[in-house]
Order: C-alpha cells, then sequence, then structure tokens
C-alpha cells in the first residue's frame, strides 16, 4: 500500500460512538494528477459541444430504435436485457464503450445526447434506456433493500427510480426524499452508487440543473488550503442514520484516499440523528444513540461544499439525454426550480440507475463498502431479492422514516419497531 493510501478499519456498526477505534486518518502530503483532477473550463467549450458530450448521429439513434424493435420480437423481460439481446452494431458499441472508460479512467462525466424516446410507451423507453446503460455497466445496483421498483415508496425503489416532483402527491415536502422536491440539493453522492445513471424525460420551466465536481479537485484544493478540514473528512467517525433497531447507525469517512482515486461517500441528509426523524428513539437520548455531528464535522460539511461550489460545472441537460456520473469522483448537487403546471403541461422528471461495471469499476474501501454491499452484493449476503421495474412513478408516495432529506436510501430499514 503506498504512502498516498488512507488507512482505515472496517466501518463500526452498532449502538455507540468508538472514539479512537480506527476513526484517525493521516492524510498524504501529495496532490493528486490526472484527468480525474478536473476543473470546468477543461470542459465545457463556449459555443461549442462540450467535450464529455458524445452525440448520437440520426443513424445511430435509429440503430438503438431498431434494437429496441428486435428485443420486443424475442420477448425478453426488463430484468434479462443485456448487449447479447440489445445488439448494436461494432462502431456503437466501441462509442459506448468509450464512454465506459471515460467514466472509470477519465474525467468521471460523460452525456450521451440524440436518443429521443418521446414518441415511445413507458415500457418501451425503459427498454431502450436498459439497452443502452448495459453496454455502460453489466450489473444493475438496487437502491432499496426490498429491491422493489414501485415509484416513490421509501422501501420501494429498486433498480430504477423516477427522479420527479409528481403533481398528485399529498405528502408535504419535508417528509420526502430532496429528490421528490423541487428544492436545490446540495453536494452529495448517491451512497452505495458506483455509477450513476440520469435518463432525462423531461426538463423543469426553469432550473433543476444538476452540478458536479472533481472529488479529486476538491481534495487537492482542500489539502492545500484547508488540510483540518480534509483530515476530518477522512475520519471514520462519521455516523449514518439506517434504522430504529438496536444497532441503528454506521460509523464511515466521507473522503478515502486510494492510489490515485479519491473516493467520496457523503449525502449531508444521512449524517447524524436524522432530523426530520417524528421522535428520537429512546436510547438516542443517551450515549448510546445515533451521536450528533460534531462543531468540527458541521465545519467541515460548510467548507467541503464551499469548495465543491468553486468547483462546479453546470450540466445543461436537454430531454432524452443520459447523464452519467462516477459517482465516487465526482460530487453533485441539483439546482431548484420551478415546474410545469399546467393542464398537459409536462413536468421535470428524470429515471434514476445505479450501474456498475464488472470488468471497470473501482475497489471499494471497507470503510465505504457497507451500502456498495446492499446494492450491489446482496446476493453474496444471502439476501433473496427479487428486481422488480416499475415503468412510471407510483400514484401514491410513501413517506420514509430516516432518509426524508436525502438523495439515497438504499440502507433505510423502515421495517423496524421504535
Amino acid at each position: 500500500m503506498s504512502q498516498s493510501t488512507l488507512q482505515h478499519q472496517t466501518p463500526v456498526v452498532g449502538t455507540g460512538l468508538r472514539n479512537g477505534e480506527g476513526a484517525h486518518a493521516s492524510v498524504a502530503a501529495d496532490p493528486v494528477k490526472g484527468p480525474l483532477a478536473w476543473e470546468p473550463a477543461a470542459l465545457s467549450q463556449e459555443g461549442g459541444q462540450d467535450s464529455y458530450v458524445l452525440s448520437l448521429d440520426p443513424s445511430e439513434a435509429l440503430e438503438i430504435g431498431n434494437a429496441l424493435q428486435s428485443l420486443k420480437g424475442l420477448g425478453v423481460g426488463l430484468d434479462k436485457i443485456s448487449p447479447q439481446n440489445f445488439q448494436l452494431a461494432e462502431s456503437l458499441r466501441q462509442r459506448l464503450d468509450s464512454v465506459s472508460a471515460a467514466l472509470h479512467d477519465g474525467p468521471g462525466l460523460a452525456l450521451i445526447r440524440g436518443m429521443d424516446t418521446s414518441q415511445l410507451s413507458a415500457e418501451d423507453n425503459l427498454s431502450a434506456y436498459l439497452g443502452v446503460a448495459s453496454y455502460i455497466g453489466d450489473q444493475l445496483g438496487l437502491q432499496d433493500k426490498e429491491g422493489k421498483v414501485v415509484s416513490w415508496s421509501v422501501h420501494a425503489n429498486g433498480v430504477k427510480v423516477h427522479v420527479t416532483d409528481a403533481k398528485q402527491w399529498a405528502s408535504p415536502y419535508e417528509k420526502r426524499h430532496d429528490l421528490h422536491t423541487n428544492g436545490s440539493l446540495p453536494f452529495h453522492t448517491d451512497m452505495g452508487c458506483d455509477i450513476l445513471s440520469l435518463q432525462v424525460r423531461h426538463c423543469a420551466k426553469e432550473g433543476g440543473y444538476t452540478r458536479v465536481a472533481s472529488s479529486a479537485t476538491i481534495y487537492n484544493d482542500l489539502l492545500e488550503n484547508n488540510p483540518e478540514v480534509l483530515k476530518t473528512l477522512c475520519e471514520s467517525q462519521w455516523p449514518i442514520q439506517v434504522s430504529g433497531r438496536e444497532q441503528r447507525y454506521i460509523l464511515c469517512p466521507l473522503v478515502e484516499r486510494n492510489g490515485d482515486k479519491i473516493m467520496m461517500s457523503l449525502d449531508p441528509g444521512r449524517l447524524g440523528l436524522h432530523p426530520n426523524t417524528a421522535r428520537p428513539h429512546p436510547a438516542d437520548r443517551h450515549p448510546g444513540g445515533v451521536p450528533p455531528l460534531t462543531e468540527a464535522q458541521l465545519a467541515a460539511l460548510a467548507a467541503l461544499s464551499q469548495t465543491a461550489e468553486r468547483h462546479s460545472l453546470r450540466v445543461r441537460a436537454q430531454p432524452g439525454d443520459v447523464l452519467l456520473l462516477n459517482n465516487w469522483a465526482l460530487l453533485h448537487a441539483r439546482d431548484s426550480y420551478t415546474d410545469n403546471n399546467g393542464a398537459g403541461e409536462e413536468r421535470r422528471h428524470l429515471v434514476r440507475l445505479w450501474l456498475r461495471s464488472s470488468a471497470r469499476g473501482w475497489d471499494v474501501p471497507d470503510s465505504m463498502r457497507v451500502p456498495w454491499q446492499a446494492a450491489y452484493e446482496y446476493d453474496a449476503a444471502g439476501v433473496d431479492v427479487k428486481k422488480q421495474y416499475a415503468v412510471e412513478p407510483e400514484k401514491v408516495y410513501k413517506e420514509p422514516k430516516y432518509t426524508t432529506g436525502s438523495a439515497s436510501f438504499v440502507l433505510e430499514d423502515d421495517t423496524d419497531e421504535e
């Protein structure tokens, strides 16, 4: 292990903060170099096409449509779609493979443009999306511990989630996940995810753009200008509440350095005792409960957000785009937005996948494996989960317990009794 690698123990899971046990990290003095450490100006072009955009030509878009029709002729279910049955020409395969390479070994950001699915049925739209995505990552991660894909239910968001603010939902915003509101989202990662994929079905009337920032660039900035903050972020003392049972939280670092790779796993809405929990668990009134964030941790989060903002790139996606992010290598945020409210007007609607490439996927350090295993290695853990694919958002919103205000919820256990 090189001197650049941060040393951490396996994350603590339990009811009490174990001070001093695998908590402290030493930060190597050398900055990270390479394509993952980028500034926005290096990726965006004034008046031209940004370097991270792959534009499909009309013949390639037609090829995807033909692949969809062939797939339907085979009678293949949504859970079986792969490059073997969603067949594309070698030239387009290579272009999509270059996207996967850029996500893992390049800037960690890509956008596929030109795949117009607006005239397709809901199921055909999802089939085409899954078919193209299968060339980027051959594994689909669960976004919920039960593996359900019934949109908008906190314990029923599996392989695919519709990211929208559905007009018919009666639940107030403070009782939803942040991605199901129209407010801004702070810089975060989808904890547990490798490659975040967002298909843009419809855009908002105003705003709602995604902003991204390089974790390596943030790391280098903090290393030079605020090393104490970086040290705090690297310590395995960050509590993430997962349920109301006796073992209610895990302790992890938010930042790991693994050779030339900086890996971040954080969502401000998941850290510490959840503020939206109706009432604290009785055990949370003594030292065995979920600890609040310390003043140093709160200051570190604020500094991290400010640093990400300084180095952020705003992605102006269009309907039909597929935005892909290396979820370890980039932080992302969302601008607040105003939606259409008129009769017959389309509202902002994104469809989320969590992908992983078994060939290119990064090694995940032990300290960050708990949510990742819940998403991708549930079979190895002996968990019997059947993936379910919802093709449209739910009409009734089920309110979460411990993950309101957050963007991801793979670890939430709302079957516990308080």
